[in-house]
């Protein structure tokens, strides 16, 4: 690779256009030479991104790094839907990390190779980093259009808490709403709950929902009229859900940390409380989970 191709990932955040390597006096066969060589990646035809910086990444981040490549090679769009969250970094759980979606001065919709280009329309085209993008509440109504409310939720979720848009401004754009999908956007902005912090979280919460189960999110429980602990969610007054997620106790650091979560759990069964821990396995088995919630409401009823 040459130093002047160097120089323009360098700048570009490790992504780049065939006209890039053109400018930079790399020509056609050059440029294969370097993909076969795998110190780039050809992402879509005329978008690489370099091969260093993409084997480097996150599953997550390659998506990020995908999406920024096709807008280099294609300066006119701007990223939407699932693709614009990426860029505003808010997750976008449950889309299709192979598709790219696309809005472009053009007339109608098609799709290719995994990227969909749609109409611009009206939408609004904001600055992420420089990358064009859809605006937030634009790409979020479009994401849950198209993936379904519980993945509309999720994003939505993490934007509101982060206070990167209002849940009045994206309930009033959701009424505009309009065609295949509609409903499921406007489904999601009515469950959003400002108090979820995480992708587990939300869909911890939803699921509860869905079971039937009433609880609150992130509830304070005090202990001698101190702050004992916040918890997740607290359902029946006295079973106290959490997600742990990829939670890691390795390492002394780890031991510290469990040490203070058996502390905490004991002290919180001192109080009358009983809780139940849940993993990413747990929320693809509804029945054991609401098995295990009935349990802990049961010895919790006894307790008291």
């Amino acid at each position: 690779m040459t130093q002047r191709l160097a120089a323009v990932l360098a700048g570009q955040g490790g992504v780049f256009a065939t006209r890039d390597a053109l400018t930079a006096g790399i020509d056609h066969r050059e440029l294969a030479a370097l993909v076969r060589a795998r110190a780039v990646v050809r992402v879509r035809r005329g978008a690489f991104v370099s091969g260093a910086v993409y084997e480097a990444a996150h599953p997550d981040e390659r998506y990020r790094l995908r999406v920024r490549a096709l807008l280099r090679a294609r300066p006119e769009s701007a990223a939407a839907s699932h693709a614009a969250l990426a860029l505003h970094g808010l997750p976008h759980w449950s889309s299709d990390p192979r598709r790219i979606d696309l809005v472009a001065p053009v007339s109608r919709s098609h799709s290719s190779g995994g990227v969909v280009v749609r109409p611009l329309g009206e939408c609004e085209i904001v600055l992420v980093d420089g990358w064009r993008s859809a605006g937030l509440a634009a790409a979020l109504l479009q994401h849950a259009a198209g993936n379904g409310a519980l993945a509309g939720v999720v994003a939505m979720d993490a934007a509101v808490h982060s206070t990167a848009i209002g849940l009045d401004r994206l309930s009033a754009l959701a009424e505009q709403v309009q065609g295949r999908g509609a409903r499921d956007a406007r489904r999601a902005v009515a469950m959003v709950d400002p108090a979820c912090e995480s992708v587990g979280e939300t869909r911890t919460r939803i699921l509860l929902r869905d079971l039937g189960i009433p609880c609150r999110s992130q509830v304070v429980v005090y202990d001698a009229r101190a702050v004992l602990a916040r918890v997740d969610f607290l359902a029946y007054d006295r079973v106290v859900i959490e997600f742990d997620g990829l939670c890691k106790y390795d390492g002394f650091a780890g031991r510290e940390a469990l040490a203070r979560e058996k502390a905490r759990e004991s002290r919180l069964h001192d109080l009358g409380y009983e809780v139940v821990r849940l993993i990413w396995a747990d929320l693809d088995n509804p029945p054991e989970v609401l098995r295990r919630v009935q349990v802990a409401a049961a010895r919790a009823r006894a307790r008291s």
